[in-house]
């Protein structure tokens, strides 16, 4: 028998935040979440916080992860393919996940659709704007935040993979200081 429950405003709007636009319900962010907690994806993966320099990282949720700021990622891997290290950057990772959605022939109308921040078909480079040839679109860069929110967006859509190990500074405004943390998002292999 199916329930009705009545939701606060403030806790939908954070329901919307982890929502993939016009294929997400309440219901499947919900059961994602309740996933994500049966399977333990924020517990440390080895029973204790990861240092850096430490070979264990502590896994995270991707679509709730904790704040981001005063992070950098250490190595990526999309789709299986490992980004140069000089390009181990949120918004690099982004990036490599749109050239990727394009390759494997998500248009650059339905790229649209999924990125939620400032965007636009074809070459724009003022502003913070980069132009990704492949996808035929133009995105404006973001913090580590908002680059990861879109990077889980894209890629669970599309069933791409993507493996980060990321690092938070020793710094006292960062969330996790000293610790590294990972994300998994599983692609479906195409």
């Amino acid at each position: 028998m199916p329930y009705s429950v009545e939701l606060p405003d403030d806790l939908f709007a954070k329901l919307q935040k982890h929502a993939v636009p016009f294929i997400d319900t309440p219901v499947t962010v919900i059961e994602r979440a309740v996933r994500a907690l049966e399977q333990g994806d924020e517990e440390p993966s080895t029973g204790a916080l990861a240092v850096v320099g430490n070979d264990a990282p502590r896994s995270f949720n991707p679509a709730a992860p904790p704040s981001l700021t005063h992070t950098k990622p250490r190595s990526a891997k999309v789709d299986g393919i490992a980004l140069p290290y000089s390009d181990a950057y949120w918004n690099s990772i982004w990036f490599a996940v749109i050239r990727r959605a394009a390759a494997r022939g998500v248009s650059t109308e339905d790229l649209l659709d999924l990125i939620t921040t400032n965007r636009q078909a074809g070459r724009r480079l003022d502003n913070g704007f980069t132009y990704i040839d492949e996808a035929g679109l133009s995105v404006q860069g973001q913090d580590a935040n908002g680059a990861w929110r879109q990077t889980y967006v894209i890629a669970s859509a599309t069933g791409i993979a993507v493996e980060v190990v990321f690092a938070w500074q020793n710094n006292p405004k960062a969330a996790m200081p000293n610790v590294v943390g990972s994300f998994y998002v599983e692609g479906t292999g195409q």
